[in-house]
């Protein structure tokens, strides 16, 4: 998901997260949102009004983004949704977004489906979809994805195991390590009797700078490794930036089979609502899941997180095993991975 971090008329998006799951009524939920997303003027605070306008890419390509991705958009329908979702509230009403490419395109299907305009489609039943018709446009800059994580400065200083490991790296990036390494290896070889370990020294000798190349590659992936076994981030992405767009995005990754172990173990926490969006993140999974064709055992796995319930309480509490627990969790995983990759696939198919 593309998440905006910077602040706007002395508000972040954080601060518009706010949801009180004791207030049950319609009205009073009202007044929440209307609170939180207010200027205490009675109008809309200028967060999203400058938004909407400085900030927010409307175009996407099979690299870009849409509206469900985007954090802010995002927010808006997680309100919608606590509004929606009032205990005294019962109704079957939604809404359908269609986008097309341009007004062409969108005439032709009106004219083929013989459809006057968007207003209100009759679905099946008694339900209404309110139709809401949305436009491309070509003009605007859509940014690309850097994949991989990075070890930060802070990362250096407060893991003192990564801290080490940079020393020797930055030490072993110096010609000077690998000279010094060649100066012991043919200080060593005249009085090594072994046949077979001077041949390997030898061989050692003559592509020092490669060995050390391949060290210095090793001890950086086993920092990688290390900030995600102590700090067990979920892991972002980092946007280029597109002609100086002053914000700052991340974007999750749901084809990564580990992180999504991780947010299964959270799907009862979509109220973390902290600077780097875990809540929204929980919110777009579990969304996610629901479109997902789960077997009996998954769903009941996946119904227990969401009530709460600790991995370490499911054998008791589902009546199977352990080892069961945790395959079934791992396979769960490895199936959003995959639909998420096929629903990607799909995204980009039809931007082509």
């Amino acid at each position: 998901m593309k998440y905006f971090s910077s602040s706007i008329a002395g508000k972040k998006l954080v601060d518009f997260q706010q949801q009180d799951y004791s207030v049950e009524k319609f009205g009073d939920r009202l007044e929440v949102i209307n609170e939180v997303i207010g200027d205490g003027e009675g109008n809309v605070h200028e967060f999203f009004s400058t938004y909407f306008g400085e900030y927010y890419d409307v175009s996407p390509t099979q690299q870009g983004w849409m509206a469900e991705q985007d954090a802010v958009c995002r927010t808006l329908e997680m309100l919608g949704t606590y509004l929606l979702n009032a205990k005294d509230i019962d109704t079957n009403r939604k809404v359908e977004y269609r986008f097309w490419k341009s007004e062409r395109e969108f005439k032709q299907y009106k004219e083929s489906e013989n459809v006057v305009a968007s207003a209100f489609e009759t679905g099946e039943g008694n339900s209404e979809v309110e139709v809401f018709d949305m436009f491309y446009s070509n003009e605007d800059k859509n940014q690309k994805i850097v994949k991989g994580m990075s070890i930060l400065s802070k990362d250096i200083r407060e893991i003192v195991e990564i801290g080490r490991l940079q020393d020797l790296v930055e030490k072993a990036g110096d010609d000077s390590f690998v000279k010094m390494i060649e100066n012991r290896i043919d200080a060593s070889l005249p009085i090594i009797m072994d046949e077979e370990a001077r041949a390997r020294l030898l061989k050692i000798r003559k592509n020092v700078k490669g060995y050390v190349t391949r060290w210095i590659r090793e001890a950086k992936d086993n920092q990688i490794a290390i900030k995600k076994a102590i700090k067990r981030p979920i892991e972002f992405k980092n946007l280029l930036k597109d002609e100086g767009v002053a914000n700052k995005l991340d974007a999750i990754d749901f084809s990564d089979i580990v992180n999504n172990k991780e947010l299964l173990r959270m799907l009862n926490r979509e109220d973390m609502m902290d600077e780097d969006g875990l809540g929204l993140i929980i919110y777009d999974y579990n969304r996610m899941l629901d479109r997902m064709v789960l077997t009996v055992r998954e769903q009941s796995i996946v119904d227990s997180f969401r009530q709460g319930y600790a991995q370490e309480e499911l054998e008791e509490l589902l009546g199977i095993k352990k080892n069961t627990v945790s395959e079934t969790i791992t396979r769960i995983a490895k199936k959003s991975a995959e639909f998420y990759v096929k629903e990607l696939y799909k995204i980009a198919i039809k931007n082509k």
